[in-house]
């Protein structure tokens, strides 16, 4: 009795990666990125099922986490990166630099 040959792997489907965004902005808003505006970035960024960072400097968070929002302490002025990885990408990032580029004195 003959051992029947193995068979070929099947081939892996064909996945397109995830769409990305990403874009550099100035934090506007005078107070900086305090608890209200961060707690406002979170709220617009758990809108999308599309993974959000922010980067400030050497440190990057999660922009669907609050402590991590926070813990970028970004002052007035500010260089943010904002990317997004996830079918919705570009709607997010879109979404976070409009507010993070008009925030008010209020916010």
């Amino acid at each position: 009795m003959t051992n029947p040959s193995p068979m070929p792997p099947a081939p892996s489907p064909d996945v397109p990666p995830s769409p990305t965004a990403s874009r550099e902005l100035v934090l506007a808003g005078r107070s900086g990125l305090h608890a209200r505006p961060a707690a406002k970035v979170v709220e617009i960024a758990r809108r999308y099922t599309a993974s959000v960072t922010l980067v400030h400097g050497p440190t990057s968070a999660s922009a669907k986490d609050l402590l991590d929002v926070l813990y970028l302490a970004a002052p007035y002025g500010a260089t943010l990166v904002v990317s997004a990885e996830g079918f919705d990408a570009a709607a997010a990032v879109d979404a976070l630099e409009a507010y993070l580029t008009s925030m008010g004195d209020d916010a």
